[in-house]
């Protein structure tokens, strides 16, 4: 079909990533060489050697140095931040009738490294149908007529691609 492309012709190799380099010391001016201070010019010299680990019985987790408490405040400190960074990954506007409806959805481990996105305009076509991701109904729901018309493209571009028979895409969204 004229203008129409394949899936695959979306989908390029991402460039390769240029390492920084680290930023150089400063230097004594004139001379080209690093300014360390005369306390610290044995401690450059001699970079203090690393002390051998503990030998542990083989098949034991590596003990930790932080306490039960320590360890249970870093669990509760690392579920406020991802409950702060879903909550910025939330649009502007987006009515709180919805945010609560989706919330869990937003808190997804997976929603953050999103790297396609399936945009639509049909709506859906019975109550409670939407459940956070485009075209995607849950089940026993049967799939909407766009989410058909996207199965049968897919059919046609892939060679093995095989209808899953339901309307669920949350399988994809873990992709």
């Amino acid at each position: 079909m004229i203008g129409q492309k394949t899936l695959y012709s979306f989908f390029s190799p991402s460039p390769a990533r240029k390492r920084r380099a680290p930023s150089p010391e400063p230097a004594v001016l004139g001379t080209g060489v690093a300014a360390v201070p005369e306390e610290n010019r044995d401690a450059a010299a001699n970079p203090p050697k690393k002390a051998p680990a503990a030998q542990e019985e083989p098949g034991t987790p590596p003990s930790s140095p932080l306490s039960a408490e320590q360890l249970d405040r870093i669990q509760r400190n690392k579920a406020a931040a991802l409950l702060r960074l879903a909550a910025r990954n939330v649009p502007v506007g987006f009515g709180e009738s919805w945010k609560k409806h989706l919330s869990g959805e937003f808190g997804k481990p997976y929603f953050i490294k999103v790297k396609v996105v399936i945009l639509g305009q049909d709506p859906y076509h019975g109550p409670n149908q939407a459940h956070g991701l485009c075209f995607s109904v849950q089940r026993p729901v049967p799939p909407p007529p766009s989410l058909e018309n996207i199965y049968k493209e897919l059919s046609t571009d892939i060679e093995d691609f095989v209808h899953p028979g339901h309307g669920d895409l949350s399988g994809w969204a873990k992709q």
